[in-house]
C-alpha cells in the first residue's frame, strides 16, 4: 500500500470538503476485543517527493525569485505535484547564478526563507505562502463552532478548540474576541529562576490587538461512532512574528 493515496472528508452537509489527501506510508491491523478490529494508516500529504525527491540544476544569471519557483517546481513533475498557493514574489534581477543542489525539500526550505514565507505540500501541490498573507477569513465565536475557551501559552501561540471546518487550515486567519481568551503567567518556579516574568527567556505569546490570528497548525479529531468531532489549531498575532516552542508544535502532531 505504500505510496497509495488517500483522502479525507469531513465536515457538515452545508459544508464537507476535503481536509486531507496524502500517501500511505504504512498499515497495521489490531483488535481490541473479540468482536471490534481495526486498521491503522499511516500517511502524509506529498510523502514520495518529500522522500524521495532531488534537484540538481544551475540557474543563469538574471533570474528573479519565480524563476527559481519554476524550477523547483519541475523536479516534482514526476511526483504528480503542482505548483499552489504563492504570494507576491521579489522581482529583483540576481547578478549571479544560482545552484540549487540535494534534497528537494532542503531547497525549497531556502527558497521560502529568502521570500519571507512558509511552504507546505497540501494534496498534490505546493503552498509557499508569505508570513504576512492569509488565505482566507473566518470569525470564530461559539455561534461558529468556537468550543471551549483559547488559550494563550508561553512561548506555543494560542490554542484554540473548534467544531471540524474544512475551510480553517494552516494560512487561515480568524477572528477572535481577546476579552474570552485566557491569559498565560509564569509559574512561581520560572518567575524564582528568572528573577520575575521580564527577565524570563520565554513571554506569552503575543495577542493581536484586534483579535486577528493566523492558523500555523491544524489538528483533527474525529469519530463517526462516537463524539469526537473538533479540530484544535495553534495560532499567532497575525503582526508579530513569534519564534515557537518545537516542543509544542510536535505534542499537537503526536495528539493527532
Amino acid at each position: 500500500y505504500e505510496f497509495k493515496q488517500i483522502i479525507i472528508m469531513a465536515g457538515y452537509k452545508d459544508n464537507s470538503s476535503q481536509i486531507f489527501s496524502g500517501q500511505i506510508q504504512y498499515t497495521y491491523a489490531g483488535r481490541e476485543n473479540t468482536t471490534d478490529t481495526y486498521v491503522v494508516i499511516q500517511s502524509a500529504e506529498g510523502d514520495q517527493a518529500y522522500s524521495e525527491a532531488i534537484v540538481s540544476q544551475t540557474v543563469a544569471a538574471g533570474y528573479t525569485q519565480p524563476d527559481i519557483d519554476t524550477a523547483l517546481m519541475k523536479d516534482l513533475e514526476k511526483y504528480g505535484m503542482t505548483a499552489g498557493l504563492r504570494g507576491e514574489y521579489d522581482q529583483t534581477v540576481a547578478p549571479r547564478g544560482k545552484v540549487l543542489f540535494g534534497m528537494h525539500r532542503d531547497e525549497m526550505t531556502c527558497f521560502a526563507k529568502q521570500n519571507n514565507a512558509d511552504w507546505r505540500y497540501t494534496g498534490d501541490s505546493v503552498d509557499v505562502v508569505p508570513k504576512d498573507n492569509y488565505i482566507n477569513e473566518i470569525i470564530l465565536h461559539y455561534d461558529s463552532g468556537l468550543i471551549g475557551t483559547p488559550e494563550q501559552t508561553i512561548g506555543g501561540g494560542i490554542n484554540v478548540m473548534c467544531m471540524i471546518n474544512p475551510d480553517i487550515k494552516p494560512g487561515t486567519l480568524i477572528h477572535l474576541d481577546n476579552a474570552g481568551i485566557n491569559l498565560a503567567g509564569l509559574s512561581n518556579k520560572e518567575i524564582g529562576m528568572n528573577g520575575g516574568h521580564e527577565g524570563s527567556v520565554e513571554q506569552p505569546s503575543p495577542l493581536d490587538i484586534d483579535g486577528e490570528y493566523k492558523v500555523i497548525n491544524v489538528s483533527y479529531f474525529g469519530d463517526t461512532r462516537g463524539n469526537s468531532w473538533y479540530q484544535e489549531l495553534i495560532c499567532i498575532a497575525r503582526n508579530e512574528e513569534t519564534l515557537l516552542n518545537q516542543s509544542a508544535l510536535q505534542a499537537m502532531a503526536v495528539e493527532a
